[in-house]
């Protein structure tokens, strides 16, 4: 699993870890890496940068196959009707709706559906570095079960109340 949630100020943590998830849809699959995007009343921000995203994911990645799960829990905006539009642009992108609210709900169901052999959870105000993908794939490929990456752009400024 490779997640892009901050820790600290380093810009990657590896650590063991053992799996909870079921590997069945995984191992007949043929997807390397499966981009979990957890959103909630995100719908201008998937206007924004949803397409961006598979962009540059695509030109880091090159070689490698990947899906983008976008899962909605719960919006009560245009988020799922900005999805459906981009499904229909990209067939790499997929949507899942439920109705539990909350990230950890969301990661969750994006994992059962996930059929990449490595799952990258990320956040679709792309306040992440995307540079830490291939690096982080490259340490997955090692035999590291968790990648933990950077939330933020080493340039930008996060507040929190």
């Amino acid at each position: 699993m490779l997640s892009a949630d901050r820790l600290g100020n380093d810009f990657l943590t590896v650590q063991p870890a053992v799996r909870s998830i079921t590997m069945s849809n995984v191992l007949s699959s043929a997807i390397e890496v499966s981009f979990l995007l957890p959103i909630h009343n995100e719908s201008e921000c998937l206007k924004r940068n949803l397409s961006a995203l598979n962009s540059r994911v695509s030109s880091l990645l090159k070689k490698q196959t990947y899906e983008i799960i976008v899962i909605d829990n719960g919006s009560d905006d245009s988020t799922s009707q900005q999805t459906l539009e981009n499904l229909q642009i990209n067939q790499k992108i997929q949507l899942i709706s439920i109705r539990e609210k909350g990230r950890g709900p969301a990661i969750r169901k994006g994992c059962e559906k996930a059929r990449g052999k490595y799952i990258c959870i990320l956040s679709i105000d792309r306040s992440w570095s995307e540079e830490f993908i291939p690096t982080a794939l490259a340490l997955c490929q090692q035999g590291n079960d968790v990648v933990y990456g950077p939330k933020s752009h080493p340039q930008s400024i996060v507040t929190r109340p």
